[in-house]
């Protein structure tokens, strides 16, 4: 696939040609080509590969076709190429976690070209919406467009329909407004229960920051569970900071965390 597309089967079916290419063993043991390799030279399409504006994932699996239908092995490792090039201005200690996301397609358009830039309440959408279907494999459902008067954005309209997200009052979301460190908790500790109902959600033996005064009484479960599990951290001195700004990088690196603890 390309960049956060769809795997090529996605698109077209498992069928050549044009995704993947098709070889195996007979019942002797020969090898043979079952289907013709796909060549993407005669096909043209290198012309149109950027290594540095897109990045190229890779996977494989097996296939065995008893007659009647095919059965398929579990698909391999991604391979990616061009990794470095889908992300831009992020802070070094993050690029370990943003490759993981760029792998896990968690990188939306919004957000790539500036990593630093404090996120915002339809990004943050966009990126919650993009784990939930990243993690089930479903596409999810929107509300209806009418649902508030100052977005019509479907992921937005995605994230608030499965739960993940709230309005702000008088049919509007305020797409722009910036995110804080006890928000972004809320919201990804209602994804994890979204993607995964059997996760464990208590709070018990979740740390107590020095500044937990400061934590909005609604938000205060929300930050405990996310910070017992690792998916959130304090920022030093034993304290969370709640109502500082969340940054985007920040907000995919809990993503990542949340989708790698129960995947």
């Amino acid at each position: 696939k390309v960049g956060n597309g769809k795997w090529n089967y996605e698109v077209i079916g498992n069928t050549i040609p044009g995704n993947s290419l098709h070889s195996g063993y007979d019942e002797s043991g020969i090898f043979a080509v079952i289907e013709a390799p796909y060549d993407p030279i005669n096909a043209g399409e290198l012309d149109t590969i950027d290594i540095k504006a897109d990045v190229y994932q890779f996977r494989v699996r097996y296939n065995y076709d008893d007659g009647d239908h095919y059965i398929y092995s579990p698909f391999s490792d991604v391979v990616s190429i061009g990794m470095k090039a889908y992300y831009e201005n992020a802070s070094n200690w993050a690029t370990v976690e943003l490759d993981k996301a760029v792998e896990y397609g968690l990188i939306t358009e919004a957000i790539k070209n500036d990593m630093k830039a404090p996120i915002t309440r339809e990004e943050f959408a966009e990126l919650a919406t993009r784990l939930y279907e990243v993690y089930t494999g479903k596409k999810a459902e929107a509300a209806p467009v009418s649902t508030f008067t100052d977005t019509t954005n479907l992921e937005v309209l995605k994230a608030f329909n499965l739960g993940i997200v709230n309005g702000i009052g008088n049919d509007k979301f305020d797409p722009k407004a910036l995110t804080n460190r006890e928000q972004i908790a809320a919201m990804l500790n209602r994804a994890a229960g979204i993607i995964n109902p059997t996760a464990d959600l208590s709070i018990e033996g979740a740390p107590t920051f020095a500044d937990e005064s400061e934590i909005a009484l609604y938000f205060v479960n929300n930050v405990k569970f996310m910070a017992k599990n690792g998916f959130i951290t304090g920022v030093g001195g034993n304290r969370f900071d709640p109502k500082a700004q969340s940054t985007r990088e920040q907000a995919v690196l809990i993503a990542v965390r949340v989708y790698e603890a129960y995947k």
